[in-house]
Formats: structure tokens, sequence, C-alpha cells
């Protein structure tokens, strides 16, 4: 049965097939027309197909084409990339100093330095550009001191910190900036009078370096993103480069501070989170703003090739010559004539001069040595001793003076005036009014400096510099590459002589008739530097055993679950940065802005043991140590603490006297202070608990254990969350075994490591591959040392390259 439909288009089929065979148009058959219109149909096409990308057709806006939506949005995406603003993430601290509103949009951060002539003028610079958005903007300092070039910058920083506090930062600031060179103590008191501070608050402050952590902090902050010089500045993240057109610099800033406050407009970011909110995707140091590639993600593609350098050419001969009277040692007619040009106060002529001597000893009948002086102006006592062994030899001759000599050198750190005539009068015995004489009038200064000009003369710029018969040896060089060119040079010279154009006597003459009267310079290409192995790393998830505990130094609850063992060197620059965190983690955090701490401390549970691990390199840090020990017998936890913040008021300077004053003013027994100083009472303690620190991979300052568990990072939130973690387990544990909480850490230190647990990275390998973890046995001879962690490593000798030896003429 059909319906309506089916016969509609049924009797459709039957009026077309009628049709078909009537005529179309001007008398144009049905089925002569088809191939017409196919063939109007594809013309259509081409011709459509042509036009259409003239007209951008290609730009479709239609709504069901999802593939032309996507490619769109992926143009825009790389667009967006190619015109992104670059932003360093820098997070502004709290206690910062500035001035301007508190809730600016725009916060221009400066690294500065208030004796830096530069950042002087960026100050005006600032200033002026601020004055046109005096409601948009801010000027916030990171005190950024270089302490090696301006001596007073640090205490200027504090003294900026101060007048903050004090509500006073903006004048004190162009006080300080109006008169950089005059700064000091007096003067910035002087000034903080001047502009309504309280001068007895700031007195107190610069006195106790109240607010030297706080400006430690900020130059830290600007280390991790890079800065290496003041003024840097950041407008939201931004960097700006000053310009020597100081009036075109403010121009560009103020631009500047308008371009953000825009952009801050049309993300419709509040007043007081758009500093936080731009800067939050930002880069994490100043490099990335360049856009270059991470070096580390690709060290061999991206790696600086380290470029040619020019050096004194050690394959030609110099015509170094030198007198009669200068100080020599060895053969009366040498075939090696070695010059050298020294410094009494360089540690690596030290070291090359009993390597020289071991050369003169060996080739006792062909080897001369002469000795040149070349105090360096750096040394300061260089030139007082070199004129003073000059003194030695006028008066006592040789044998004196190589006695003077060698002394000189065994006592190198120790030469000033006083012993120097000290040391002449007992190692060479010479007349003293003579030597005070010469010292005071510089009798020998007039030669030195002929000396010192041959040398710069043949590019001796540094010490120890010799000439082997006039060819170039630089530097604390090993026996065997001397004894390669004395050989060589002693060949030559024989085969010479046999064939008569010289004679023994003027071989030396012989060889400079034909050297070169200055230096040859040549391009030599540096040294690849050779790839730094993987340092084996302390197995974190292991528990050591630090145990006994009993009699170290502690400060915080002495029944607690959770103990805290520190390496701790009292003289490292780390340990004075992470003692704050150890005083917060028992104090709790300061008020901020008005607001009470959200972190309170662990007043109790929390005891902080200081392992005493004093660094050789630290002169003071073992009496140092020693001291600490002995007060905290005397005076406890609380005089512990104390003659800690005592110390580290001047933290360079730890003699005894320093000791004596601290120990004084926190009301120690002085006599049985002095004693135990005295005698070294502690020294085997110190030394006993160090042996201990090495098992368990202490090789560096400072080193955390929580409960016996290697802490890795620095900071109090790292601390916190293992402390919680461990007092979580203690309070499990107690309640299982039924222990007091000063008996737990006893009982966890029953099971734990006794040694340490490396885990040694593998030089090659798949990607993600696990480390191989291994116990590395400790070594005879090596005094029980093991791989360092992530502490401080003492200095390695660099290994000394030779360079080329002169070919054999």
């Amino acid at each position: 049965m059909s319906s309506d439909k089916e016969k509609k288009t049924d009797k459709f089929s039957e009026d077309v097939k009628a049709k078909s065979e009537e005529t179309v148009g001007a008398g144009i058959p049905v089925p002569a027309a088809v191939p017409i219109m196919i063939f109007i149909f594809a013309l259509g096409l081409i011709l459509g197909g042509f036009f259409l990308p003239l007209g951008k057709r290609g730009e479709s806006k239609c709504a069901d084409n999802a593939k032309g939506r996507v490619a769109q949005k992926g143009n825009d995406k790389k667009a967006a990339k190619s015109g992104e603003i670059l932003r360093v993430n820098l997070r502004i601290p709290a206690d910062a100093p500035f001035y301007g509103p508190k809730d600016a949009p725009v916060s221009i951060v400066v690294f500065d330095d208030f004796q830096c002539p530069w950042c002087k003028k960026a100050a005006e610079v600032i200033h002026n550009a601020i004055k046109d958005h005096k409601n948009d903007a801010r000027f916030v300092m990171m005190n950024f001191p270089l302490t090696r070039i301006h001596k007073s910058a640090e205490l200027a920083a504090m003294a900026g910190m101060e007048a903050h506090q004090q509500g006073k930062f903006m004048e004190l600031h162009d006080k300080m900036f109006a008169a950089p060179r005059t700064i000091s103590k007096e003067n910035v008191l002087k000034w903080a009078g001047e502009v309504g501070m309280n001068v007895q608050n700031l007195k107190a402050a610069l006195d106790s370096n109240k607010h030297k952590a706080a400006v430690d902090k900020q130059m830290a902050a600007g280390k991790f993103i890079g800065v290496r010089g003041t003024p840097t500045i950041l407008v939201n993240g931004r960097k700006f480069n000053m310009q020597r057109d100081l009036n075109k610099a403010a121009k560009d800033l103020s631009s500047l501070i308008a371009e953000e406050l825009k952009i801050i407009k049309q993300k419709k970011y509040p007043r007081t989170k758009a500093y936080a909110m731009l800067t939050r995707g930002g880069v994490r140091n100043l490099a990335g703003l360049s856009g270059k590639p991470n070096r580390k993600a690709d060290n061999k593609k991206n790696a600086r090739k380290r470029p040619p350098r020019k050096v004194l050419d050690p394959n030609v001969p110099y015509k170094v010559e030198y007198t009669e009277k200068d100080a020599w040692k060895g053969a009366k007619e040498p075939l090696v004539t070695i010059i050298e040009f020294s410094d009494y106060q360089c540690p690596f002529c030290g070291r090359a001069d009993e390597t020289v001597m071991k050369v003169v000893d060996n080739y006792k009948d062909d080897v001369k040595l002469v000795y040149l002086h070349n105090p360096l102006p750096f040394h300061k006592q260089a030139l007082p001793a070199s004129m003073a062994a000059v003194e030695v030899l006028n008066q006592k001759g040789l044998d004196a003076y190589w006695s003077f000599h060698k002394h000189l050198f065994a006592n190198r750190k120790d030469i000033n005036p006083a012993n120097l005539e000290k040391w002449a009068q007992e190692v060479a015995s010479v007349d003293v009014t003579k030597f005070k004489a010469a010292m005071t009038g510089q009798t020998h200064l007039a030669a030195i400096k002929v000396q010192q000009a041959m040398a710069a003369k043949f590019g001796a710029r540094g010490t120890p510099a010799f000439f082997i018969n006039g060819y170039f040896l630089s530097g604390a060089r090993p026996y065997e590459q001397f004894k390669t060119i004395v050989d060589r040079e002693i060949a030559k010279a024989k085969k010479a002589i046999e064939e008569k154009k010289s004679t023994r006597a003027d071989y030396y003459k012989y060889v400079l008739s034909s050297a070169q009267p200055t230096a040859k310079y040549i391009m030599q290409a540096a040294p690849e530097r050779p790839k730094r192995k993987p340092r084996p790393r302390l197995d974190h998830t292991k528990t050591y055993k630090i145990w006994p505990i009993e009699g170290l130094p502690f400060i915080g609850d002495p029944k607690a679950e959770v103990v805290i063992a520190v390496g701790f060197d009292i003289q490292c620059p780390f340990c004075r940065r992470i003692f704050p965190m150890l005083q917060e983690l028992l104090n709790g955090e300061k008020p901020k802005d008005g607001k009470p701490a959200t972190f309170t401390g662990y007043k109790k549970g929390v005891k902080i043991v200081f392992l005493h691990y004093p660094l050789p390199f630290h002169k003071d840090a073992m009496g140092a140590h020693e001291a600490m020990q002995e007060i905290f017998v005397q005076k406890g936890p609380k005089g512990l603490l104390a003659f800690i913040e005592k110390a580290y008021a001047n933290p360079k300077n730890l003699k005894r006297e320093t000791l004596d004053a601290a120990a004084t003013a926190i009301g120690a027994d002085m006599a049985k202070f002095k004693t135990a100083m005295d005698k070294g009472t502690h020294k085997e303690l110190i030394k006993k608990t160090m042996a201990e620190a090495r098992k368990i991979g202490v090789m560096g300052t400072p080193s955390v254990f929580i409960n016996g568990k290697f802490a890795r990072g620095r900071s109090v939130q790292v601390y916190r969350k293992l402390i919680d973690g461990e007092l979580e387990a203690a309070k499990k544990m107690m309640t299982e075994k039924k222990i007091t909480a000063d008996k737990y850490y006893e009982e966890i230190m029953k099971t734990a490591t006794p040694e340490a647990v490396w885990i040694q990275p593998k030089d090659t390998g798949a990607p993600g591959a696990n480390p191989a973890i291994r116990r590395i046995p400790r070594r005879p001879g090596l005094n029980g040392k093991l791989p360092p962690n992530r502490g401080i490593i003492p200095p390695v000798k660099r290994k000394v390259v030779a360079p080329p030896t002169a070919p054999m003429k």
C-alpha cells in the first residue's frame, strides 16, 4: 500500500521522463544539455577555487567549521607567545623598605647600594618618573651592598632598614644618596637626627646588627635571580635598563609605568594583587628574560665555548738578562740558566720554590738558578720582604740570603716589618742599624723596580714565572715539566759546544744572542673544561645513628622526642644564615604587618643539638667551638644561645680576645673559662664528635638531621614538615611501646644505620634510571673521609696543565 507522498514522487518522475524528449531553451535537446551543464559546473569550481583565496575566504567564520577554528586558535597562541612580556618571578619581602602607596599596582624594585654612583643617578630617574604616577607607582629597595668595594654600604643598608621601621625611609634615603662618599656611622646618625628619626634606636640597631639578617636575605634573593651589580631595576618584574641621558631614562620609565597600568586595567587586576598576579608565571632569573634556552636542559648544545686567549709564546727563547749582584744558586758555568720572577707572599711561589730547588740539587753541575723580584701590588708585605732579602744579600752574601729566602717562604703569612727585622737578625745576623736604614730609606727599591719592569717587558704578569735558557714556563709546575725542558736544553748546549759554536762559560750569552728582545704572544685555544662527575648524595630515607648526644650543646626542650642534630661551624657563613631558621622553629614567626604570627614555634618536643664540626680552613673555628662547649657547661642552653648571638655580631673575628669578651658579657666564670681554653679541655670531645659525624656523612656545614634523617633543603617549611611527621610517628610509637618522650630518640637510635649510605648517580644510562645505592667504606689514610654531601666542601686544588714544550733546535 503506497502513501500520498510516494504517489507524488512517481508523478514527478513521469513528468521528467515526458519532458526529456522536449527541447530546452533555443532548441537544445535535453540529452545535449547535460554535458553543457557539467562543463559549466566544472568551470565554476575552477574559477571559484582561484578567486576565493584572493578574497581571503579561507578564513571561514562558519560556526560548524571546527577544524578551521582549532587551527585559528593555535595561530593565536603562537602570536601571543611571540609578543609575550617576560617578567621575573620575584617575591618582595614584607620588610623591604619602600616609599609611595603601599597598594600601588606598579612596584619599581631596585637592587641598590647606597655608595654606588649609578644607584644615585637611578634614584633621581625613579623619583622623576614616579612624579607622574604618584598614586599608582612605588619604589621598593632591595639592599645589595657591594661590600668589597663600598666599605660603608652594608652600614647604610641597615640604617635604611631602621629608617623604614621608623617611617623615615624616604628622608634618610635621600640624605645618604646626596653624599654617598661620606657615609659613615657618625654621619648617618647625624642625618637621622636631621630628618627626625630616633637616633638612639638607630644607634642601638647598628651596634647590634639588628637588620643584618634582613639585608643578607635580600642580597641572597638578588643572587638567586642572577643580580650581578647595582642598580638592577625591575618594573613589575620587567627589566629596565638605565642610560646616560637621565631625562630620557625618566621619560622611558614613566612610559613603562603607564604601559603597566594599561595592562592591569585591561586584565582587571585589583590594585593590591596586581604585582603578584603579573609576576606569578614569570621566569626564574634574569637570564630567562632574554628568551635564551636553559643551558642545563642541553649542556652539549648550548655550552658556551671558551674563546682563544693571548699567551706568551713558550716555543721561542727570550733575552732575559741578569747581573752579578743578583741572587743565584747552582753551577758557576751552567748549561741551563733558570731565571725566576717571584713574590715572597705568593703561595704558588712557595710551592714552586721547593720544586726548583730540587732541580738545582739534581743538576748541580749543569743548572744555575737566578732569583729576581716581582712583588705583586695586592701582596702588601711582598715589596718590604724583597727589600729585606736584597739587604741581607748585600750585607751577608749568598749563603745568608738563601737561608733568609727559605725562612720567608716558610712564614709568608706572618710577614710584617717587625718580623722582617727580627728574622734578618736571627737567621742572617745582619747589622740591625744598617738594615733599618735600608728599609726606611727604601735603598733597594730602584733595583727591584728594574726587575719588575723586565718581568713586564717579557710578559711575566704573574708569579712565579720562569725563563729556562730563555724559554717561558709559567706557574708552580711539577718537577717532571722542569726536567723535560732542562734535559732538552742540556742536549742542545752540549751539541753547540761540540760544534764549537760556544763555550760552557759563555753558553747563556750564546743563547741570548738569537733570543727575542721583547714578549711575543700567540693565540692559544682554551682547553675544554672537563665534565664534572655527579657527586654521590646521602640517602635521606635512612635513619642514621647520631648517638650518644649527652654533653653536646643544645637549645630547646631537653626531654624532646624530636632531636635536630646540626653539623655546625660557628664561623661558617651558611651556618650563620641557618641559625635564625633554627630559632624560628623554637620561638615561632615574628608578627608581620601588625598581624599575629600563624606559627608559634615548637615550645615542647623539639631539641636542637649542635654537632661540633669546625672546618679546617676557618682558622678561629676550633677555638670558638671550645669556648662554645665551655659556655654550655657553665651556663646551659640560655647561655649558649646568648654566646652564639654575641659571636655572630662579628663572626670573621673570633680570636681569643673576642671570645673572652663574649664570655664576660654573658656572665661566665672567667677563671674556669680561661683554664678550659688554655688547657684545651674540650678539644678531644670536639674531635670525637667530628669523627662520629663523618661516619654518618657530615662533610660540610651545615648538615641537618631530624631524628637521624638527613634533611634535604634549607628552609623553615622543609624542617616543619619533617618535624611534624616525626612527632606523629613518635606519638604512635610511644602509645604502642609505652615509652616516655625523653626515651623515644634513644629507642629509634637502636635500629639506626651506623654509617652513611650514599646514592651514587650514574654517568651514563637511560633518563629516569634508578640510582644505585651503595655503602662506601672508609679507606685507610684518609682519616675516615667520605664523599661530600650538600654542605660546604673545602676547595680542591686545580690540576695544572703544562704549556707545550719548545721543540729542540
